[in-house]
């Protein structure tokens, strides 16, 4: 995987869509941590292609629904515009 930094000084959370284990998979931080540090984790965990989904300062809300239909939030502090939508469809 190659990875290329953004120079961002400010701790912060972040969300990328991956491929881990072959599998297409969202990941979010849950705690506040520089980008190196989010680039780091995704490599250690073996991610091999990454797409960064950067909403902007404060915009961190996320959250999916289940198989089953039921909404689970991974970041609070909802603003009703600060979502990037991805649609699964079989």
């Amino acid at each position: 995987m190659e990875i290329r930094t953004i120079n961002r000084p400010r701790a912060r959370c972040y969300r990328t869509l991956a491929e881990l284990n072959g599998n297409l998979c969202i990941i979010d931080s849950v705690n506040m941590l520089h980008f190196e540090e989010f680039l780091e984790e995704l490599q250690r965990l073996g991610v091999t292609n990454a797409l960064y989904m950067d909403m902007g300062a404060g915009w961190n809300y996320s959250w999916f629904r289940s198989a089953a239909g039921k909404v689970v939030t991974l970041f609070g502090l909802p603003v009703p515009w600060s979502h990037n939508w991805i649609v699964f469809q079989k």
